[in-house]
């Protein structure tokens, strides 16, 4: 468990994160819950080639 105190404007706002392997990529959005400590994020995930990821999934 990890505990620290943070100033209401050190946490993550949006950014994104990129996987070279399996050339995807996920975007989140955090938002700071009014008069609560708790940040309420929203996750996207993308693939570079959806479509035949898909297709080789269901095949499987």
């Amino acid at each position: 468990m990890v505990a620290f105190d943070a100033v209401a404007t050190d946490y993550p706002t949006n950014g994104m994160l990129y996987n070279q392997q399996e050339d995807s990529s996920l975007t989140y959005s955090c938002k700071l819950q009014p008069g609560q400590q708790r940040l309420r994020c929203e996750f996207l995930q993308k693939a570079a080639d959806l479509e035949k990821k898909l297709d080789e999934a269901r095949k499987n």
